[in-house]
Parts: C-alpha cells; structure tokens; sequence
C-alpha cells in the first residue's frame, strides 16, 4: 500500500551524504529509498511510486549519474532527475542539462532549495497522482538489493 508520504530516491556513494538527505527529506515530509551504488540503482525496477530521484553525477565505480539517467529513459522510466555534484564544470553541467534534469545542484544541497525543486516534480509526475490514489499499486523496497 502506498504512503501518504511522498517518495525520493536518492542516489550517492557517499553514506555521509545519504544520511543527509535521508535527514533533510525526512524534516520536509519525503519518503527515502537510499542507493548506495549505481548498481544497486540500476537493479531497482519499480518507479511507480518515486515522485524524483536526486542522483550524485560522480559515482564511485567510475560511473556516472548522467548515464543513469539516460539508461532510466531507455527503459522507460519518466521519473523526473535532480543532479548533485561536488565537481561542478561547465561540460558535465551542459550534459546534464542536455540530459532532461529537473534541476543541477552544487553540493552542500540547501535544504528549502531542494525542497523546492522536489516539490515541482509534481507538475512532471502526473502519473504520481494517479498512483497515488490506487492502494493496489505496490513495490517492494529494500528486497534483493543493498538499498538502505
């Protein structure tokens, strides 16, 4: 069954960092799923319910967010992306604005301006307020992965 709670995925290899957002998406009323690897992201299948991702560009195994997101787009997954980088430069952040995110953050994140950012993924998630309404619509989280 579905949360009241809106869900955000959050994708980092930094654990300081995912406990942060954890924390700081969790004062502002979100849902986490944590993915502690591009792997383990990329072994998630169910987006029904996620209202965004917040994707790190720079992932340790050398892979890279921007990647990701084109891989989530030729699966299928019209999940609206926010990026985060501590190595801003000005050919990763063209290629991420190419890529179709919803917003390009500059690592610290500022708490109220994700908050914002987060919240206008509602207008690109029409399908999220379909979701939201059918108890029947289920994942199951955490199962056969190493999300956190």
């Amino acid at each position: 069954m579905l949360s009241n709670r809106k869900r955000v995925f959050v994708v980092d290899d930094s654990p300081g960092v995912l406990r942060a957002m954890e924390r700081l998406l969790q004062q502002h009323g979100y849902d986490t799923v944590l993915f502690g690897s591009a792997e383990a992201f990329e072994k998630h299948t169910c987006f029904k319910e996620v209202l965004c991702v917040l994707l790190d560009i720079n992932l340790d195994s050398g892979r890279s967010g921007i990647q990701l997101r084109h891989r989530l787009k030729e699966k299928g997954h019209a999940v609206p992306v926010i990026y985060m980088t501590a190595n801003d430069n000005p050919v990763v952040h063209k290629a991420a604005l190419e890529s179709g995110c919803l917003a390009y953050f500059v690592k610290p994140v500022s708490g109220e301006i994700a908050h914002r950012s987060i919240g206008a993924s509602i207008a690109f998630r029409p399908s999220y307020h379909l979701a939201a309404a059918e108890s029947r619509v289920t994942c199951a989280y955490g199962v056969g992965s190493d999300e956190r």
